[in-house]
């Protein structure tokens, strides 16, 4: 699944993109029907490009695009929004998307401040929870993964409600 503008701000902001997957990625992006000089620029560059080169034209692509660089702590609430609603899409199963969503929670540990339960400060308490319920149920994938999967639906739509994104 292709990237949008972004979630390819949000994982780079959060160091799971590479500077030096810019320029594919750029591509990919142009393919979607984005573009801009500094995208079309950074989509064209040589393999001997600087990694600061690259991460400019990148920043200035997204500039032109009127895309922020958002703050980490924004990053992670984009990249949970974008994730719930693949769970909601179908495009992503609970499991695999609580995980990735409890991961970019540890990711941010020192930009979040949990108040009475792990999770809480990401407003992921739940979903948190319900993921971690998995280990109980590793030997039995009938009923009891079942209700933990709809739980983590549930939260998705929470998720989606309570952090809508713009289009992009």
């Amino acid at each position: 699944m292709a990237m949008s503008l972004i979630e390819l701000s949000a994982r780079y902001v959060l160091g799971e993109v590479f500077t030096d997957d810019l320029p594919a990625l750029a591509v990919d992006v142009i393919l979607q029907g984005s573009d801009s000089p500094s995208l079309a620029a950074l989509a064209g560059v040589t393999r001997d490009t600087a990694p600061a080169e690259l991460r400019d034209l990148f920043e200035h692509a997204l500039a032109e695009l009127r895309i922020p660089v958002p703050s980490k702590l924004n990053a992670g609430q984009i990249l949970k929004t974008i994730l719930a609603q693949r769970v909601l899409d179908g495009d992503l199963s609970p499991q695999v998307a609580a995980r990735e969503i409890v991961s970019i929670y540890h990711s941010l540990h020192k930009e979040i401040k949990d108040h009475q339960y792990a999770g809480d400060g990401f407003d992921i308490a739940n979903l948190f929870g319900a993921y971690h319920s998995y280990d109980d149920y590793h030997d039995n994938p009938g009923a009891a993964r079942a209700a933990i999967d709809r739980t983590i639906v549930e939260e998705c739509r929470r998720i989606v409600a309570t952090f809508p994104l713009s289009a992009g």
